[in-house]
């Protein structure tokens, strides 16, 4: 079901909560929603795919309902007050293989919740309260392909030496304006 940008509200949503077979839902830029959504969003068990990009209106503590959706393999919460405190609301998504997490507050350091397998894309653009060692966290994802990491201006040489170990068929760090001295050695 795809119904983005319309203004639907959690209320109105739930009117799907008995489609139990569901495995795509795309509720994209859907700004009336709230923390009311996981109650319907977890009867959907069956997601495989669910895109909450621009659900501006569901706060950082309306993602616990992630810790029921096993199957998901492709989540963006993209532009949502999703945060570091959301992440552990990952750590069942065991078949997670795509995860977009562009212009969120996560920090980085809670990516250890994230589990290590099958994740093969991760976007994380904008994410501009990245600090500490965040980017060690990534040598978990032994089948990460392609990282998007454009538009973030805290990544230095030590970061990029951790990223370029994974087997990356896709490295994107556009815009990343302060990559720092010695970031070239790291890219060869």
């Amino acid at each position: 079901l795809r119904i983005s940008n319309t203004e639907i509200s959690s209320r109105g949503l739930k009117s799907i909560e008995n489609c139990i077979g569901m495995e795509l839902l795309d509720i994209s830029s859907c700004c009336n929603l709230d923390d009311s959504v996981g109650k319907v969003l977890s009867n959907l068990f069956l997601l495989r795919h669910l895109n909450m990009s621009g659900c501006h209106g569901v706060p950082k503590e309306g993602f616990r309902f992630l810790n029921n959706m096993a199957l998901i393999q492709e989540l963006n919460v993209s532009y949502t007050k999703f945060s570091e405190e959301s992440l552990i609301n990952l750590r069942y998504l065991s078949r997670i293989a795509k995860l977009d997490l562009s212009s969120t507050m996560i920090e980085g350091s809670g990516l250890e919740y994230v589990p290590k397998t099958r994740l093969t894309e991760l976007k994380m653009r904008r994410c501009s309260m990245l600090q500490g060692q965040w980017y060690e966290k990534l040598s978990r994802f032994y089948e990460l392909k392609k990282i998007d990491l454009s538009f973030n201006g805290v990544l230095q040489a030590n970061s990029l030496e951790a990223i370029t170990q994974l087997p990356l068929t896709s490295l994107d760090l556009s815009y990343c304006y302060s990559l720092g001295k010695g970031v070239g050695t790291h890219l060869s």
